[in-house]
């Protein structure tokens, strides 16, 4: 019998479909194309829920159900999506985690959570923000939620669909199992293994909605090994030992639930490979710029660009250093880029690889090599595009006494939410 794994990213939706051998049977995406613009509001992200059900429709087409025992939907953390628990009709947009519009002063007005900082984009303070703005509509009873929760209420039929502990640290201002917002229409707070129903037409259980974050790492985290991903933005985390959740960590690094009521010491930087992707566009803009000739025509050779960065030469003798905090930190959002020993030999290739250089020591600046060893870790599994060239030689260099993995498989949210469905059926 087979576990079903969905990821609802940003762009698009990925299938992972695992066998009772722990194999990927079935692996598929899809564009989902729910960006909407909203006029006069860069600073805002919002998308269509009602697009990327579409998307998820044709996903799913033709997928043999009667061999599927049980599913999970995972995706992108700390977006926030209203809807009416009668009719399960949206009441609001998905506000995804890359929005903006939660000013300093105005996070500044929320409850303390003690937890970590909050940010612009996370649920609860999107919610605050709603209300605050009369963004919400004042009668009828409604239900909060990521938008793994609203894709579970709607496939499940069950509108008080609850929200796991891995989502709701993502939401914000929880504390455990409890909320530190008092909002009515914010969900039960449940343990990720919890079955909340049955995939409507089928005899598949469907667990409540995990994180991408989580069912990413779920396939490598195990004790004494560190994980560290490069994909969009970048991560380094480890599994904390038991009881170590309360202890203090390094500023930048936050304590995050995971299954089977474990927690992850979690450095995430808001900075990864979509600086690489920042900076190539920027340079492509001002060319178009400085010869007056459009942009358009000008296409980015990213063949080109992966060279640079599979290359593994040292280019140390041009000693040009950046710090890569082009989309500044959470928990330091004044910060930015800084370019140091710029000069006239300085060629577009070692700028682009000083960059991706920049992305790894500013991951480091955040949890060291001193500080996973105090933790006991002594392996350093690498996924996504870290074990590409530069970015590795770049981790050699910070990590000189970790025992380096590298994983050759592609690192998907999906599997692992397979992965989770099978644990928990197996643990069931």
């Amino acid at each position: 019998m087979h576990t079903v794994g969905i990821d609802i990213g940003t762009t698009s939706l990925k299938l992972s479909v695992v066998d009772n051998t722990r194999q990927n049977i079935i692996s598929k995406s899809e564009l989902h194309k729910a960006e909407i613009s909203i006029s006069g509001h860069l600073d805002w992200h919002e998308q269509d829920p009602k697009k990327i059900l579409e998307a998820l429709d044709g996903l799913l087409e033709g997928l043999d159900w009667s061999k599927v025992t049980r599913a999970c939907v995972s995706g992108q953390m700390h977006g926030i999506v209203v809807w009416d628990e009668e009719t399960l009709e949206t009441k609001t947009n998905l506000v995804t985690w890359m929005d903006a519009r939660c000013s300093k002063e105005f996070l500044e007005t929320l409850p303390k959570w003690p937890h970590s900082t909050m940010a612009t984009g996370f649920g609860c303070a999107t919610l605050a923000w709603l209300r605050k703005h009369g963004r919400l509509p004042e009668n009828g009873r409604f239900r909060a939620g990521t938008i793994m929760d609203y894709v579970v209420a709607k496939k499940t039929g069950r509108p008080k669909v609850p929200m796991s502990i891995l989502n709701a640290y993502g939401f914000g201002l929880c504390e455990g199992k409890e909320w530190i917002l008092k909002d009515p229409i914010l969900p039960e707070i449940v343990a990720p293994e919890t079955i909340v129903g049955k995939w409507l037409g089928t005899e598949a259980e469907v667990l409540v909605a995990s994180a991408d974050l989580q069912t990413t790492l779920l396939p490598y985290i195990r004790e004494g090994v560190a994980v560290l991903n490069v994909g969009t933005s970048s991560q380094l985390c480890f599994l904390l030992p038991e009881g170590d959740e309360k202890k203090p960590m390094p500023t930048g690094v936050r304590v995050v639930p995971f299954y089977v009521g474990r927690w992850l010491a979690l450095a995430a930087s808001l900075n990864g490979g979509n600086v690489i992707d920042l900076v190539t566009k920027t340079i492509v803009r001002w060319s178009s710029q400085l010869t007056g000739a459009p942009s358009s025509p000008l296409h980015i050779d990213f063949a080109r660009i992966n060279e640079f960065l599979e290359d593994e030469s040292n280019d140390d003798s041009q000693r040009l250093s950046i710090n890569s905090r082009f989309f500044g930190e959470r928990h330091d959002t004044q910060s930015g880029a800084t370019v140091t020993n710029w000069n006239e030999t300085t060629t577009l290739k070692h700028f682009i690889r000083s960059v991706a250089v920049g992305v790894i020591d500013n991951l480091v600046s955040m949890l060291s090599e001193g500080e996973l060893f105090k933790s006991g870790i002594t392996t350093l599994c690498l996924t996504g595009r870290a074990s590409q060239g530069v970015f590795q030689k770049a981790i050699e260099r910070n990590f000189p006494k970790m025992r380096i993995e590298s994983s050759s498989e592609k690192v998907s949210a999906a599997f692992g939410a397979a992965l989770q469905a099978l644990e928990a059926s197996e643990k069931g």
